[in-house]
């Protein structure tokens, strides 16, 4: 019923009550005034008024209607009606998932290859929906293998390994791990690979197997590096079978008829990736290739690699030419490639010296020439290099620019005379020895002449004895030297371990103190020589032994610059022939690397002198040997007896040389125009150098590696190497 019809009733019932209450009168009702009490005369509209609205309405009203209408009911004219049901509940996102939920893509080295992941939502029913579009894929790891923006994986085959895939859709972000394995095949020497199947087969015995000759077990070497030569002795075996592995994620299997073989740059790359897990070579010989003939297992060989290149160069003597050589980062010499036969063995269209895989001399003369220069020392930015002319007879100061060795700054022939020198940190200074008397040289870049005298050092011979090889704290702070009892600077059998305080605002050195002591006249460790301070100030490095040339037993010992205490290298220097240790002047992968010559065989290449690399780890400490089993250094030629090494920054201009870019220019320096037409190396802004004073780490110049303000041994802040 409509709301009209409702009120229509109502007035009824009304009416109704009213006439009932007031009874009938037959000359009408009277009506009752209830605002004043009057009674007026009969209404005679009343009917009619109700009859009139009555007929608006068609529909008459019936019981039904009255009967709906309660008092005090308001009926509502604008709101729909409402449905009071529960309504029915889809499925939730209650997370996201990836799939496959094991992923693993197998490759040979080298060789890129793929596969599909897929995102799904999960939902409260416990169904799920994949979604293609919109989902943001990336990976922890893109040089093992990268993500698309459809989730395809792609793995690069030149590094193994574990990734992290995540993957972003709306509120969810979900990872998924992906294993990249990498595997090669190869047949080395001249074996037949129809026939290499018989290495697969027949019994083991544990008889006579191939011996281990180079490296040793559990060297460490840089991965940036060239790879080693891996040797062994045949022990009655013809044929070979290697299996590298590091762990699950890179294995090379190598069938060969020769006792040697090396990897090549990429499988290096792949096997020496994982810096500090396990590399396990086993190796397996046969007589004949019979797949019935047994197999006889050599030992296992475990080497391990670290985050390291090798950086800088390093300067050597070679002794049959009398030559100062060169090794520049990245040299791959080893005994394939002989640097000094006049043959293109590795067949790159370079020859000898010429060949960036071989030493170069630094000068153009040498001692077959009536040049012979030794003894030599760098800056420690590798701008300059210091050295003395012919021997002992009348050594003579040489002075050279790196980048430009020839003309010398200081010439054969020069009134300064020294046979041992270090520069300070900042290449102004030189402590130089002439006889076992010390001297202090200003070497300012550019100062007329090369070379000015300071003065002697008188306070370096203590009760009568001599001064020899001396070696200047990259920190600044203090000069170790030899403190030698007889002969001469060059050659000695008795010397002690001393160290003398610098003055950088008098540039005045203080008394020296006798840090470590030779050992009893005619023992093994009768005399210490050749110091070398780690290129954090931590450590000394210095040999000992019958004498100052190697005579075994010669070793190496670290020594503590504050106490004098000493930790014996033995794992890094075994042999008892280890001379002339020189720190490289970087911390590479968390090692010190540590430069040094002895006689022991290079496999079955050489047993001649050769320079060799220990690594060891900055976190050693004193009576704990922190060394590793040492190596070969690679770009050295083995033909050569090659003695005192010395490590240094690769060669770089100082402030005024020439320059093309910035990186030609050393530390602290920006190649400029300098208004005439040339580009000279200029100092950036007055950043402090390596050595200098600071007070805050932004004094320190940028560079890399990071060097920071912190104090010296003498408590000064001077900006150094950053602590690994």
């Amino acid at each position: 019923m409509n709301a009209k019809r409702n009120c229509l009733g109502l007035v009824v019932v009304i009416l109704s009550f009213m006439l009932a209450s007031c009874g009938a009168d037959t000359g009408g009702t009277k009506r009752h005034d209830a605002t004043n009490g009057d009674t007026g005369p009969e209404d005679t509209n009343i009917t009619a008024d109700i009859t009139q609205d009555t007929a608006l309405d068609t529909d008459p009203i019936t019981e039904n209607d009255i009967t709906d209408v309660q008092p005090d009911t308001v009926a509502d004219t604008t709101s729909p009606p409402q449905d009071t049901s529960v309504p029915e509940v889809g499925p939730t996102i209650v997370g996201a998932h990836i799939e496959p939920l094991t992923v693993v893509i197998s490759t040979q080295i080298g060789v890129p290859a793929a596969t599909p992941l897929r995102f799904l939502m999960d939902y409260s029913d416990g169904s799920t929906r994949q979604i293609d579009n919109g989902v943001f894929w990336s990976s922890d790891e893109p040089l093992i293998a990268n993500v698309d923006n459809t989730g395809l994986v792609s793995a690069t085959g030149g590094l193994g390994g574990v990734i992290t895939v995540n993957a972003v859709y709306a509120n969810q972000s979900v990872n998924r791990d992906v294993r990249v394995q990498l595997s090669e095949n190869i047949t080395s020497g001249t074996l037949d690979p129809t026939t290499q199947g018989g290495l697969d087969s027949g019994n083991f015995n544990a008889g006579v197997g191939p011996l281990w000759e180079y490296p040793e077990n559990e060297t460490m070497f840089p991965a940036g590096m060239s790879a080693p030569l891996f040797q062994w002795n045949v022990n009655g075996n013809a044929y070979f079978k290697l299996l590298l592995t590091r762990g699950n994620e890179v294995s090379v299997t190598v069938y060969t008829n020769i006792n040697q073989w090396m990897p090549s740059p990429a499988q290096w790359r792949a096997i020496g990736a994982g810096y500090g897990e396990p590399i396990r070579i086993n190796i397996y010989g046969k007589q004949s290739l019979d797949p019935a003939a047994e197999r006889f297992a050599g030992s296992e060989l475990v080497v391990y690699t670290a985050d390291a290149k090798l950086a800088g160069s390093v300067y050597y003597w070679q002794v049959a030419t009398g030559d100062i050589m060169r090794i520049d980062e990245g040299a791959t010499a080893n005994a394939s490639e002989n640097c000094t036969d006049g043959v293109d063995n590795d067949g790159d269209g370079a020859i000898d010296g010429a060949d960036s895989d071989c030493p170069s001399a630094v000068f153009t003369t040498n001692a077959n020439s009536g040049n012979c220069r030794g003894c030599h020392t760098l800056t420690r930015d590798g701008s300059r290099l210091a050295f003395m002319y012919n021997g002992g007879g009348d050594p003579r100061a040489g002075l050279a620019w790196t980048a430009a060795p020839e003309p010398s700054i200081v010439d054969n022939g020069s009134q300064w005379q020294w046979d041992f020198m270090a520069f300070n940190p900042t290449g102004d200074r030189i402590a130089a020895v002439y006889y076992g008397d010390m001297w202090l040289a200003d070497v300012t870049p550019n100062i007329v002449g090369g070379v000015a005298s300071l003065g002697p050092i008188p306070q370096a011979r203590v009760n009568g004895m001599w001064a020899t090889q001396p070696n200047w704290s990259p920190d600044g702070s203090t000069l170790a030297y030899i403190l030698r009892y007889d002969t001469v600077d060059w050659q000695y059998s008795a010397g002690d371990l001393m160290t003398m305080p610098w003055d950088p605002l008098t540039q005045t050195f203080g008394n020296p103190t006798t840090l470590k002591t030779r050992g009893p006249d005619g023992g093994t460790d009768d005399t210490l020589s050749y110091p070398s301070w780690s290129p954090d100030s931590r450590w000394i490095a210095v040999g000992s032994g019958p004498d100052n040339r190697g005579t075994a037993p010669a070793n190496i010992h670290l020594v503590d610059p504050l106490t004098g205490d000493a930790t014996q290298m033995l794992k890094g220097a075994p042999h008892g022939s280890a001379v002339v240790p020189s720190f490289s002047p970087f911390i590479e992968g968390g090692k010190y690397w540590l430069l040094f010559y002895n006689s022991a065989p290079y496999g079955h290449i050489t047993a001649t002198k050769q320079l060799w690399v220990m690594a060891i780890d900055t976190n050693m400490t004193t009576g704990t040997d922190g060394s590793h089993p040492a190596f070969w250094l690679p770009g050295q030629d083995w033909a050569q007896i090659n003695i005192t090494g010395y490590w240094a920054p690769a060669p770089c201009s100082a402030s005024g040389q020439d320059c093309s870019t910035n990186s030609d220019c050393c530390l602290g320096l920006t190649c400029l125009p300098d208004g005439n037409g040339a580009n000279k190396c200029t100092p950036a802004n007055q950043c402090s150098l390596p050595g200098d004073t600071c007070v805050t780490n932004a004094d320190c110049c940028e560079s890399s590696p990071v060097y920071i303000c912190y104090p010296n041994l003498n408590g000064d802040n001077v900006c150094q190497l950053q602590p690994n």
